[in-house]
């Protein structure tokens, strides 16, 4: 009943194309990995590993690494914090499988910040330039929310212009006189525990009640020019980081598992200890 007949004209390459497809190659296969230092002003010194391709011709796997900027929360850095606030991380320098790493801003998640948003109150957002006793120019930004008041029976509770005006010079008072009395060192300390954001909060009970006063952001403007010797002192000085290769040679010479695994997992042992 049915008369099938072949079309001419088809394609003759077909299976020689199917023959010659390329052989797929794990891309972990050229790759290093590295560790990721953060400064001794964190409680947590190793935090994480990172991959880089590795050196081939001119492109060194140090140049895929300079300039990384790692964003992490305080919880991964000291073991403890909010999870909502992160604090970036710059590499500034390799020494063998380890990235130096410095600070290069803070910020909180965009879910905790829409949380803190309602209606019927005020906004009040105050950012600054301020300087640090060790050369960074920082962008401190400040956000509150207008509180309602005991006993009070209006619905809404808006700050007036006169009030949102005295409540930012007083704020940037605050952030002038925190931040440029500090080095970054302590302006991290003082930022996990928002230091600014509860003073702003008791300073404003006299002109507005404020609630849910959080430094935001912090935004690197200009950083000092690069200091190696500076930089290892973040990190411990020249003997803390040797004594970190030792380890990781030792660790990754006992590992039995493959060599794309061997770095990650020396170094996830080692920062276990």
């Amino acid at each position: 009943i049915f008369n099938f007949k072949m079309a001419i004209g088809g394609d003759n390459n077909r299976a020689k194309r199917r023959k010659g497809g390329k052989k797929q190659v794990d891309p972990f296969l050229r790759k290093d990995w590295y560790a990721i230092k953060a400064p001794t002003y964190f409680a947590k010194n190793v935090v994480g590993v990172m991959p880089v391709t590795k050196t081939t011709g001119q492109v060194t796997a140090r140049d895929g690494l300079m300039g990384r900027k790692i964003c992490l929360p305080v919880a991964d850095l000291a073991n403890k914090g909010d999870e909502f606030r992160k604090f970036t991380l710059k590499v500034d320098d390799v020494q063998g499988i380890q990235c130096l790493t410095s600070f290069a801003g803070m910020e909180f998640t965009s879910d905790k910040i829409r949380s803190l948003i309602r209606k019927r109150q005020s906004i009040v957002e105050i950012h600054h330039d301020v300087k640090t006793t060790d050369g960074y120019v920082l962008r401190v930004f400040v956000v509150g929310f207008t509180k309602r008041q005991a006993k009070q029976k209006k619905v809404t509770s808006y700050a007036q212009t006169a009030h949102i005006a005295k409540l930012r010079r007083k704020t940037i008072n605050i952030i002038q006189k925190e931040v440029s009395t500090s080095d970054v060192a302590k302006l991290v300390t003082k930022l996990a525990s928002e230091v600014i954001g509860k003073q702003v909060e008791k300073l404003s009970q006299s002109i507005y009640p404020l609630q849910n006063v959080f430094t935001t952001k912090v935004k690197v403007v200009r950083a000092p020019k690069g200091d190696a010797g500076r930089l290892l002192e973040l990190h411990g000085g020249q003997d803390a980081i040797l004594k970190f290769q030792q380890e990781f040679e030792t660790n990754a010479a006992n590992q039995a598992s493959a060599p794309v695994e061997r770095a990650e997992e020396a170094v996830e042992e080692i920062t276990a200890q």
